[in-house]
């Protein structure tokens, strides 16, 4: 799930740098195109070094992680990007909302 390491500080010529989390989103096949474009322009960014990223899309939909997966690694990150459309993703018929909306 992670596409870089997830150090949370490193020392960087004597001074702690910290690594700022970026959980990246979306809800369905609509915007792949964006979805793409974003992870690329996160990965392959000249900024990298300042973050990792979390991808939404590793979650697989035929077996989607418990919400307290979900929940800590939203939790873990600094940043959470979301790119949405007229959908809300998947229902967490426990809590009768969807993993985006909690």
């Amino acid at each position: 799930m992670l596409r870089s390491e997830k150090p949370s500080k490193e020392i960087s010529s004597s001074k702690q740098q910290t690594r700022y989390g970026i959980f990246l989103s979306s809800t369905n096949d609509r915007f792949v195109r964006e979805y793409r474009l974003a992870a690329k322009f996160l990965i392959e960014s000249e900024f990298k070094d300042l973050w990792y990223v979390v991808e939404m899309d590793e979650f697989k939909p035929d077996n989607p992680p418990p919400l307290d997966v979900c929940e800590k690694y939203v939790k873990e990150c600094h940043i959470y990007i979301g790119i949405y459309g007229p959908f809300y993703g998947s229902i967490n018929y426990k809590m009768d909302v969807s993993y985006t909306e909690y």
